[in-house]
């Protein structure tokens, strides 16, 4: 087959340039991401930062009873430490 067009080439129409993996509209994609990153962003942001200053003055409290604790009813005896080892050659 032959590369002959009879006609003047219109660069809308003509067989040679096409390439049949070109997007005239490739960005949709990233918009698409982007904005799908931003809309993450913003409800963490608003669950994060929800609610006045004033509220979050909470601290730990003390526990409302004393808890005593017993000791144990045979405590074990410690074991004595280790001597260092000797070298009898010296």
């Amino acid at each position: 087959m032959s590369d002959y067009i009879p006609n003047p080439p219109n660069p809308e129409r003509d067989p040679r340039n096409y390439d049949r993996y070109y997007e005239d509209n490739s960005g949709k994609g990233v918009t698409l991401v982007v904005g799908i990153l931003v809309a993450i962003a913003l409800a963490a942001g608003l669950m994060f930062f929800a609610g006045s200053p004033n509220e979050r003055t909470d601290q730990a409290q003390l526990p409302a009873q004393e808890r005593t604790m017993t000791p144990p009813a045979n405590p074990a005896p410690a074991t004595p430490p280790a001597r260092p080892a000797t070298n009898p050659q010296q």
